[in-house]
Protein backbone atom coordinates (compact mmCIF):
# COMPACT_ATOMS: atom_id res chain seq x y z
CA UNK A 1 0.00 0.00 0.00
CA UNK A 2 2.87 2.37 0.81
CA UNK A 3 4.34 1.96 -2.66
CA UNK A 4 0.99 2.94 -4.22
CA UNK A 5 0.81 6.03 -2.05
CA UNK A 6 4.41 6.89 -2.91
CA UNK A 7 3.81 6.28 -6.61
CA UNK A 8 0.66 8.39 -6.58
CA UNK A 9 2.46 11.15 -4.65
CA UNK A 10 5.31 11.22 -7.14
CA UNK A 11 2.85 11.29 -10.01
CA UNK A 12 0.82 14.14 -8.50
CA UNK A 13 3.88 16.20 -7.62
CA UNK A 14 5.31 15.78 -11.08
CA UNK A 15 2.05 16.31 -12.91
CA UNK A 16 1.10 19.38 -10.87
CA UNK A 17 4.59 20.72 -11.52
CA UNK A 18 4.05 20.29 -15.24
CA UNK A 19 0.66 21.94 -15.16
CA UNK A 20 1.70 24.91 -13.05
CA UNK A 21 5.23 25.52 -14.20
CA UNK A 22 5.81 28.61 -16.27
CA UNK A 23 8.14 26.82 -18.64
CA UNK A 24 7.48 23.17 -19.49
CA UNK A 25 10.43 20.78 -19.40
CA UNK A 26 12.47 20.85 -22.56
CA UNK A 27 13.66 17.99 -24.70
CA UNK A 28 15.78 17.95 -27.88
CA UNK A 29 12.71 16.91 -29.88
CA UNK A 30 11.01 20.18 -28.95
CA UNK A 31 13.32 22.04 -31.35
CA UNK A 32 12.47 19.54 -34.10
CA UNK A 33 8.77 20.15 -33.45
CA UNK A 34 9.17 23.94 -33.37
CA UNK A 35 10.87 23.87 -36.78
CA UNK A 36 7.93 22.13 -38.47
CA UNK A 37 5.68 25.20 -38.97
CA UNK A 38 8.66 27.34 -39.93
CA UNK A 39 9.89 24.97 -42.63
CA UNK A 40 6.49 23.74 -43.85
CA UNK A 41 3.86 26.48 -44.28
CA UNK A 42 1.52 24.24 -46.30
CA UNK A 43 -0.82 21.82 -44.43
CA UNK A 44 0.31 18.55 -46.06
CA UNK A 45 4.08 19.01 -45.54
CA UNK A 46 3.36 20.34 -42.05
CA UNK A 47 1.35 17.21 -41.20
CA UNK A 48 4.16 15.03 -42.60
CA UNK A 49 6.71 16.88 -40.46
CA UNK A 50 4.57 16.40 -37.36
CA UNK A 51 4.20 12.71 -38.19
CA UNK A 52 8.00 12.43 -38.34
CA UNK A 53 8.27 14.11 -34.94
CA UNK A 54 5.55 11.82 -33.55
CA UNK A 55 7.57 8.81 -34.73
CA UNK A 56 10.63 10.19 -32.93
CA UNK A 57 8.60 10.77 -29.76
CA UNK A 58 7.18 7.24 -29.94
CA UNK A 59 10.72 5.86 -30.14
CA UNK A 60 11.75 8.05 -27.22
CA UNK A 61 8.75 6.99 -25.13
CA UNK A 62 9.49 3.34 -25.85
CA UNK A 63 13.15 3.80 -24.92
CA UNK A 64 12.30 5.47 -21.60
CA UNK A 65 9.54 2.93 -20.90
CA UNK A 66 12.02 0.07 -21.39
CA UNK A 67 14.54 1.81 -19.15
CA UNK A 68 11.99 2.47 -16.39
CA UNK A 69 10.76 -1.12 -16.49
CA UNK A 70 14.29 -2.54 -16.37
CA UNK A 71 15.16 -0.24 -13.48
CA UNK A 72 12.08 -1.19 -11.46
CA UNK A 73 12.69 -4.89 -12.07
CA UNK A 74 16.37 -4.53 -11.10
CA UNK A 75 15.26 -2.83 -7.89
CA UNK A 76 12.86 -5.76 -7.31
CA UNK A 77 9.89 -3.43 -7.39
CA UNK A 78 7.72 -5.89 -9.25
CA UNK A 79 4.38 -4.39 -8.28
CA UNK A 80 5.46 -0.95 -9.51
CA UNK A 81 6.70 -2.51 -12.75
CA UNK A 82 3.34 -4.22 -13.19
CA UNK A 83 1.49 -0.93 -12.64
CA UNK A 84 3.75 0.86 -15.10
CA UNK A 85 3.14 -1.86 -17.71
CA UNK A 86 -0.61 -1.52 -17.19
CA UNK A 87 -0.43 2.27 -17.45
CA UNK A 88 1.50 1.97 -20.72
CA UNK A 89 -1.01 -0.52 -22.11
CA UNK A 90 -3.87 1.82 -21.15
CA UNK A 91 -2.08 4.80 -22.69
CA UNK A 92 -1.54 2.97 -26.00
CA UNK A 93 -5.16 1.79 -26.12
CA UNK A 94 -6.41 5.29 -25.37
CA UNK A 95 -4.19 6.90 -28.03
CA UNK A 96 -5.36 4.37 -30.61
CA UNK A 97 -9.01 5.07 -29.78
CA UNK A 98 -8.54 8.84 -29.93
CA UNK A 99 -6.69 8.62 -33.25
CA UNK A 100 -9.37 6.41 -34.78
CA UNK A 101 -12.19 8.68 -33.65
CA UNK A 102 -10.35 11.78 -34.82
CA UNK A 103 -9.64 10.32 -38.27
CA UNK A 104 -13.27 9.30 -38.63
CA UNK A 105 -14.39 12.85 -37.85
CA UNK A 106 -11.90 14.60 -40.18
CA UNK A 107 -13.70 13.93 -43.48
CA UNK A 108 -10.57 14.83 -45.46
CA UNK A 109 -10.11 18.31 -43.99
CA UNK A 110 -6.49 19.44 -44.40
CA UNK A 111 -6.54 21.43 -41.15
CA UNK A 112 -7.90 18.41 -39.32
CA UNK A 113 -5.18 16.21 -40.80
CA UNK A 114 -2.56 18.58 -39.34
CA UNK A 115 -4.21 18.68 -35.92
CA UNK A 116 -4.23 14.90 -35.45
CA UNK A 117 -0.44 14.45 -35.59
CA UNK A 118 -0.02 17.59 -33.49
CA UNK A 119 -2.32 16.16 -30.80
CA UNK A 120 -0.55 12.81 -30.98
CA UNK A 121 2.77 14.60 -30.65
CA UNK A 122 1.66 16.35 -27.46
CA UNK A 123 0.30 13.08 -26.02
CA UNK A 124 3.60 11.28 -26.68
CA UNK A 125 5.56 14.16 -25.15
CA UNK A 126 3.35 14.10 -22.06
CA UNK A 127 3.75 10.33 -21.70
CA UNK A 128 7.52 10.68 -21.97
CA UNK A 129 7.63 13.04 -19.00
CA UNK A 130 5.21 10.86 -17.04
CA UNK A 131 7.51 7.89 -17.56
CA UNK A 132 10.54 9.95 -16.64
CA UNK A 133 8.83 10.77 -13.32
CA UNK A 134 8.63 7.06 -12.45
CA UNK A 135 12.40 6.90 -12.25
CA UNK A 136 13.88 7.76 -8.86
CA UNK A 137 16.56 9.88 -10.49
CA UNK A 138 15.27 12.20 -13.18
CA UNK A 139 17.43 12.25 -16.32
CA UNK A 140 19.52 9.29 -15.18
CA UNK A 141 19.02 7.37 -18.41
CA UNK A 142 21.17 8.01 -21.50
CA UNK A 143 20.32 11.19 -23.33
CA UNK A 144 18.38 11.32 -26.56
CA UNK A 145 20.49 10.42 -29.61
Amino acid sequence: MNFLIRLFGIYMLFYSGLLHSEQPPSHPLDAYQAACPLNNPQPVPLAECYIDVVDEWRDEVERVYDFVLERKLAQKRYQEAKLIKQAQTNFLAYRKLVATQWQNSCNGSAACQVQLPELELEAQRERYFQLEAYVDCINCFPSYK
